[in-house]
C-alpha cells in the first residue's frame, strides 16, 4: 500500500510540474508574458519549488520506526508514519488552489 503511495506522490509532482507549464504557456498566448520568460523570469519558481516541498512527503515502505521519550513525567511513542502523516496533511491546500 506504501509503494502505491509512493507512486500517487510521484504522479503528483509530476502534475504539479506539468500545471506550471502549461500556466506559462498560457500566460504567453493571451500575452501577459513575453514569448522569451521562462518559469524562473516570472517568478513562479519559487511557487513551483514551495509547493514541491510539500507534496513531495510520503510514508516510504518497510519504514515501521519510532521514537519515544519522556514529557511531563509521562513516557510518549510515535512512529515516523505518524509524524510524515502530519506533514503530509499540507497537501490540503490543493483543495482550496482546484477552485481558484
Amino acid at each position: 500500500m506504501r509503494a502505491i503511495n509512493m507512486l500517487v506522490t510521484f504522479v503528483l509532482l509530476v502534475l504539479i510540474i506539468m500545471h506550471y507549464v502549461y500556466d506559462i504557456r498560457i500566460l504567453k498566448k493571451k500575452g501577459r508574458i513575453s514569448a522569451t520568460d521562462n518559469i524562473r523570469s516570472t517568478g513562479k519558481l519559487k511557487y513551483l519549488l514551495i509547493e514541491l516541498a510539500i507534496c513531495i512527503w510520503c510514508c516510504p515502505p518497510y519504514l515501521d520506526s519510532g521514537f519515544k521519550g519522556t514529557m511531563l513525567g509521562g513516557e510518549y511513542e510515535y512512529s515516523w508514519n505518524a509524524v510524515i502523516f502530519c506533514i503530509m496533511l499540507f497537501r490540503v491546500y490543493l483543495i482550496f488552489k482546484l477552485f481558484n
